[in-house]
């Protein structure tokens, strides 16, 4: 396990009251690279996944390959609306994208 930094601490305790006592499930997560996003994002996997069902996406390529590097199962954003299915074979529901034919 690694060992957070204060600020890191703090932001994973704010993320984890959010969820738990909010309505509003609009929470974004933003810092310049090197900043501790990715270390956030699996300590607070590591805290939630017993219990929920998580499924982590990056808006690219190389963003989703350092958050694998660290021990986060992380995927695209372009693979979550195209391919759902590939990234959530244990949900037991899931929002399907519209295609533009609407179907």
């Amino acid at each position: 396990m690694v060992e957070l930094s204060e600020d890191q601490s703090a932001a994973v305790d704010e993320i984890l009251a959010w969820f738990h006592d909010t309505d509003d499930r609009r929470k974004s997560l933003a810092g310049f690279a090197g900043t501790g996003k990715s270390t956030i994002v699996a300590e607070l996997l590591r805290r939630m996944q017993q219990k929920y069902i998580i499924k982590v996406c990056a808006p690219t390529g190389k963003a989703a390959s350092v958050l694998r590097a660290k021990g986060v199962q992380a995927t695209t954003l372009h693979k979550l609306i195209y391919a759902p299915e590939t990234i959530c074979t244990d949900c037991d529901r899931m929002v399907m994208p519209i295609k533009e034919d609407g179907k």
